[in-house]
């Protein structure tokens, strides 16, 4: 359900019950709930649900409301159950910037992404709501989740990324309205001199600098105007002035009206002065939740007093880290215990409540007074309580525009846009991305090397007895060859670059599984096969194959047929398989078995009858077979003057040497079931195309899926 106002609510007591750490990979995936408007997030224990009010004293009307509901997982493991996150609780206003700190494995990556939407497991206990409402599954376009991490497709410009979003998640606007929205994001977030930019991975190809990469994956969520904003270390790696330029922007976000909640780690003085609100996490305990001005009088209120000319924000850390010589640490577990005192004497559950109904009322036309504050949720610093920083007069308004604006409202459909667009933005995006790795001067050398290498060595075959084995070894030789390169293409192209990118985007809601799949599949099928058919054009008639229009063209389709089933072979190895070692050892196995038991190197008939099964799975088998059907069917071969094979009359054999060399000894030569014939090899390819690619669907659908949390929701 929407509703009007511009408070969000969150009150969970979060527990993981197998991961340790911040960063133990809770943010992969997950539905992320949104607010309808610029919400206010508050966290308070299951003790304060009940004293969570609206500003008239009951149940806060449409703004604030919040809902009780409770989270809960059940571990696989529950014997090694580990809680990260004890008893948070905290309220972030519209209109301003809060701030989580805490040293590495305090849980504000943890905490971020239970708020996104995106841990494995929910809280177990506690309630979230976002304008008094609980998070919906169709509200999460509402809120946006810059990662630590900036993924993106490194073979699209800064332009293209921006503009693939802009059509895969903007609703209802033309090209014109989507292309201003574009550059309008741009020249926000000032990436004008850099659109015509290559992304780049940061390894292998250049693209973007670290500051500007930050700031793409900032208004690559920007895009949709979103009313809450969850940034995790959005200054990472970057140097101090570029990091404080980040901050400013997030500042001039919240002026706007909007949520910001962020990570940072040793944030300066100067971008202290920019927070509104501070949110000190210890081994997953709140030690200081409130106004960023109000933070030094508290812990001075304690006997803790920052030092002169001291940075603020490394004198929390400081104390968060000190150690005792017996790894002890007892400062920590005194600011601990005094902020836990707090919450016990319920000043935290009052201060919530003041905050919300304070940030509702200021959202839906009322008095926007300042919220005083006595609790632990929202503590001021000094014993008994002060003002809590509120939202600035100028970002009041911005709220309450922000309220009324049209993009502020319930999303009726799961996706914004129809299956067919969603098809057709991925299908572009995935053919200029495998351009790019295809059209390579260096891979295009080794096809076309490779090519004339095996034209020299199979030069001109005669057409005679004593040419068959050159024959029928070139075939093998090429299906070997485009069973390899396609197989570990698909591997190393997905796992390593797209699969982290689908990953993402569909935690944010962006396009359906489905929709991806055909768009890759139908869009990469022709590019995947210009290869082998450059290799052809030269192999084939250096080495003198049959010299027939027909022949070649079937010769092609089957090539054809066999790199497809490697490449789906490859993606059905990625999509079940996350390491790309693995996928590597496993693609691998899988070639070599095919090219054992392909008829070509071991004789069938002398395979122990437990294993001989084994050949009917080579795929190889079945192109090559095809492919020396198509050579010499219809064809006779002159005797040489040594006897083969093929022929018979071998020293040793009672057979008597026949020629010419028919189709038939051929087959029989080769141990090839011309019974299944062209059609038959053709049919049992493509039904392998078929079988991995929709294993490679489902895999993907149903395995390693962290973007849908197993919990369960009861309200």
């Amino acid at each position: 359900m929407c509703r009007g106002g511009g408070n969000a609510t969150v009150a969970p007591v979060l527990a993981d019950p197998t991961v340790k750490g911040e960063d133990s990979g809770l943010s992969s995936g997950g539905s992320s709930g949104s607010s309808n408007s610029s919400p206010p997030l508050a966290m308070k224990t299951p003790a304060a649900v009940a004293a969570a009010v609206g500003p008239d004293g009951g149940d806060g009307g449409e703004a604030g409301a919040m809902a009780r509901a409770t989270i809960g997982t059940t571990s696989p493991r529950a014997s090694r159950t580990n809680r990260i996150l004890h008893g948070v609780s905290g309220v972030a206003p519209a209109g301003q910037l809060t701030v989580l700190l805490g040293p590495s494995g305090a849980g504000k990556t943890s905490l971020l992404n239970l708020l996104a939407g995106r841990s494995q497991y929910g809280p177990s206990g506690g309630t979230m709501t976002f304008s008094g409402a609980p998070r919906g599954r169709r509200l999460r376009r509402q809120l946006a989740y810059c990662m630590q991490a900036d993924i993106f497709s490194p073979r699209l410009t800064v332009a293209e990324t921006l503009r693939f979003t802009a059509r895969l998640r903007i609703r209802g606007a033309t090209r014109e309205e989507r292309e201003e929205r574009v550059a309008s994001v741009m020249a926000q977030l000032r990436l004008e001199g850099c659109a015509d930019t290559l992304m780049g991975d940061g390894v292998v190809l250049k693209g973007v600098s670290g500051g500007e990469r930050k700031r793409v994956n900032i208004a690559n969520e920007l895009l949709t105007d979103p009313s809450t904003l969850l940034l995790d270390e959005p200054t990472s790696g970057l140097d101090s002035a570029t990091a404080l330029t980040v901050v400013q922007l997030l500042r001039s976000l919240a002026n706007e009206g909007r949520t910001i909640i962020t990570t940072l780690h040793q944030p300066s003085s100067q971008m202290l002065a920019l927070f509104d609100n501070i949110m000190l996490l210890s081994n997953g305990r709140v030690v200081y939740s409130g106004p960023a001005g109000a933070a030094l009088s508290h812990f001075a209120s304690l006997g803790l007093p920052c030092p002169p000319h001291y940075n603020p924000c490394d004198f929390f850390l400081q104390l968060l880290t000190d150690a005792a010589p017996d790894g002890s640490q007892p400062v920590t577990r005194r600011l601990e215990a005094a902020w836990a005192d707090r919450e016990a004497a319920g000043q935290g559950a009052s201060a919530v409540a003041a905050v919300v109904a304070t940030a509702a009322g200021a959202a839906v036309d009322t008095a926007s007074t300042p919220a005083t504050t006595t609790g632990s949720g929202t503590g001021s610093g000094g014993g008994g309580g002060g003002l809590l920083a509120t939202t600035a007069a100028g970002a009041v308004r911005s709220v309450k525009k922000r309220v009324r604006s049209p993009s502020v409202r319930c999303e009726p459909r799961k996706y914004p846009v129809g299956w067919w667009t969603q098809a057709i933005a991925l299908g572009g995006r995935s053919f200029i991305q495998r351009r790019g790795e295809l059209f390579e001067w260096v891979q295009l050398l080794q096809i076309m090397a490779v090519a004339f290498l095996v034209g020299i060595m199979w030069f001109q075959l005669e057409q005679t007895e004593r040419t068959l084995d050159e024959r029928v070894s070139i075939l093998f030789f090429i299906c070997v060859f485009f069973s390899f390169i396609p197989m570990f293409s698909a591997i190393f192209s997905f796992m390593p670059a797209e699969g982290p990118v689908l990953q993402k985007e569909r935690s944010s809601g962006a396009y359906r599984l489905s929709a991806f799949f055909v768009a890759k599949t139908t869009v990469e099928t022709p590019v995947e096969l210009l290869y082998p058919a450059l290799f052809s054009l030269v192999a084939y008639w250096m080495a003198g194959l049959r010299a027939s229009a027909g022949a070649y063209v079937l010769h092609l389709f089957i090539l054809a047929l066999v790199t497809l089933t490697a490449q789906s072979i490859g993606l059905f190895v990625s999509a079940s398989v996350r390491k790309v070692k693995l996928a590597q050892v496993l693609g691998s196995l899988t070639v070599l078995l095919a090219l054992l038991s392909g008829g070509y190197y071991v004789n069938n008939k002398t395979l122990p009858g437990w294993i001989a099964w084994v050949n009917s799975l080579s795929f190889i088998k079945y192109g090559f077979e095809a492919m020396v059907i198509v050579e010499v069917q219809g064809r006779t071969f002159p005797c040489s003057i040594v006897p083969t094979i093929y022929s018979g009359g071998l020293p040793g054999t009672t057979g008597e040497r026949v020629c010419p060399v028919t189709p038939e000894a051929i087959y029989r030569a080769r141990e090839i079931q011309d019974g299944l014939g062209v059609a038959g090899n053709v049919g049992i390819l493509l039904l392998w195309i078929a079988v991995f690619r929709v294993g490679a669907y489902f895999s993907l659908k149903w395995l390693h899926v962290t973007h849908k949390p197993s919990r369960r929701v009861s309200v």
